[in-house]
């Protein structure tokens, strides 16, 4: 595995942004399917509009959920990014500290 900080915040960024990619497009769709039913008793929208729209509500909770997923992308990158820096250190630094004191 490799020790570069940007390549393990990169990392760890996809696997995040996927996850969560995922989780809010399954809420958003969720939601927009009650909002669709609460149209369809109002008489705003035909009866059994979702029914035969499924791929027009998978496209909306898609489409809404691309923004947060990008924010929080961005947010968790240079949270990552600036942790794996402070461990790279950590990590230096007690290599250092081990490979200059005697051995007992």
């Amino acid at each position: 595995m490799s020790k570069n900080p940007v390549v393990i915040a990169l990392l760890t960024t996809v696997l995040f942004a996927g996850t969560l990619g995922v989780l809010i497009a399954v809420a958003g769709f969720g939601i927009i399917r009650v909002f669709e039913e609460m149209m369809e008793a109002l008489g705003v929208l035909p009866v059994r509009w979702g029914e035969n729209n499924v791929i027009v509500l998978l496209e909306l909770a898609g489409a809404l959920s691309v923004p947060a997923v990008l924010w929080f992308s961005v947010w968790f990158y240079r949270k990552a990014l600036a942790a794996e820096r402070v461990l790279t250190a950590q990590e230096a630094a007690a290599d250092a500290k081990s490979s200059s004191s005697p051995a007992v």
